[in-house]
Order: structure tokens, then C-alpha cells, then sequence
């Protein structure tokens, strides 16, 4: 199946549709294209409630990168001043 793109919460996402090879299950294979430098892709089973898995992982995706944000300016600061 091809991809498809969607906008979730003014974040672009790729949704593909495939079976597992484990039990042959229709999986979603999910893209958060703006947050690939963390996670590539996450799968979920067809049927999960889509938007409830997608705002828990955008909201886990900008805690890691406010976090790792605020990090950065840490270290900066703390290596310059020593």
C-alpha cells in the first residue's frame, strides 16, 4: 500500500499500511517526519485509536527535544564559564 501523508497537530506524518511478518497482523507503520533524528518509524496494530497513539508520541518527541534542548544550553553554559 502506499503511504499516506497527513498533518497532525501542524506536525506532517507518513501512515503505511502493512502485515506483520511475525503473526500477519495489519500493522501501521508511523512516521513522524520531524522527529526522525529520534525515532525512525513506531508500528501500531489497525484498530488501536490512531490519534490518542499519535498525541502521546508527539508529546514524548517535543519532551526529548525540549529536554535535550535545554540540555545543550546547559553544557554551553556551564563549559564557558569554567
Amino acid at each position: 500500500m502506499r503511504p499516506r501523508f497527513i498533518v497532525f497537530d501542524s506536525e506532517p506524518i507518513r501512515i503505511c499500511r502493512y502485515r506483520s511478518s511475525y503473526d500477519n497482523r495489519p500493522m501501521y507503520a508511523i512516521s513522524i517526519l520531524n522527529y526522525e533524528k529520534y525515532v525512525r518509524r513506531f508500528s501500531v496494530a489497525v484498530g488501536v485509536d490512531l490519534r490518542k497513539e499519535l498525541e502521546l508520541t508527539l508529546c514524548q518527541m517535543r519532551g526529548i527535544e525540549s529536554n535535550l534542548r535545554w540540555l545543550s544550553e546547559y553544557t554551553e553554559k556551564t563549559s564557558s564559564a569554567g
